[in-house]
C-alpha cells in the first residue's frame, strides 16, 4: 500500500475450529496500527473501516470485537506514494564563471519518504539570463547569483537549489574590459 492511502479491512469471525462464520463483524471492531520498527512509530492510524501509514515500513494492524479480548491481526506493508518534490543536491554552491556543476535530483513522496535517485529523470535549467545546463552540469558566463531548477521528466515536479557564479583568481585577466582586484 502507498503512504497515505488507506487500507481497508473487512472483518469475518472464525469459530474456534477456523470455520468462518457467516456474519460480518466490520463495523463491531476497533482497529489499531503498530509498527514493526519503532522508528516509524506514530506514523499510522486507524478509522472503523481502515489503517493508513505515512511512513515506509511494516506494520501490524490489529482487529478487536468491541466489548471482547478477541482479536485478529493482518500484516500491511508501506511503499513510497507518487513523487511530490525533488531535493537538488547541492542545495546551495558557489562555482567560477564558465565552470560546470554537476547536481543531483533525490526524489520523495509527500511525506518525505525516498523515491531514489531521480537525476537520470529530470531536466535542469537556470532561471536567469547567462546560465544554461547540460548532461555535464549547470553554469552561467556572468557572475551573479542564479536558481537552478530541476522538473523531473513527464511532470510539474520540480526543485530549486542557488547557485552563486563568481570569478575566479584565474578568470579574473581573461574576461574583456576585467580588472584584476587590488
Amino acid at each position: 500500500m502507498a503512504a497515505g492511502v488507506e487500507q481497508r479491512y473487512a472483518v469475518r469471525g472464525l469459530d474456534r475450529y477456523d470455520n468462518e462464520r457467516d456474519d460480518d463483524l466490520t463495523d463491531r471492531v476497533d482497529l489499531s496500527i503498530d509498527p514493526v520498527d519503532p522508528s516509524t512509530a506514530g506514523a499510522g492510524s486507524c478509522t472503523t473501516s481502515g489503517c493508513t501509514a505515512t511512513k515506509t515500513g511494516d506494520y501490524r494492524v490489529t482487529a478487536t470485537v468491541v466489548g471482547t479480548k478477541i482479536s485478529g491481526r493482518a500484516s500491511l506493508h508501506v511503499v513510497p506514494g507518487p513523487l511530490d518534490h525533488l531535493a537538488l543536491d547541492p542545495g546551495e554552491a558557489t562555482v567560477g564563471v564558465d565552470a560546470r556543476r554537476p547536481y543531483r535530483a533525490e526524489g520523495a513522496d509527500a511525506y518525505g519518504n525516498s523515491l531514489g535517485d531521480y537525476t537520470t529523470r529530470t531536466d535542469f535549467s537556470i532561471k536567469e539570463p547567462d546560465g544554461s545546463c547540460s548532461q555535464d552540469g549547470c553554469g552561467a558566463t556572468k557572475a551573479g547569483d542564479y536558481t537552478v531548477i530541476g522538473r523531473a521528466i513527464g511532470t510539474d515536479v520540480t526543485g530549486t537549489a542557488t547557485g552563486c557564479w563568481t570569478w575566479t583568481s584565474a578568470a579574473w585577466s581573461s574576461p574583456p574590459g576585467a580588472s584584476t582586484p587590488t
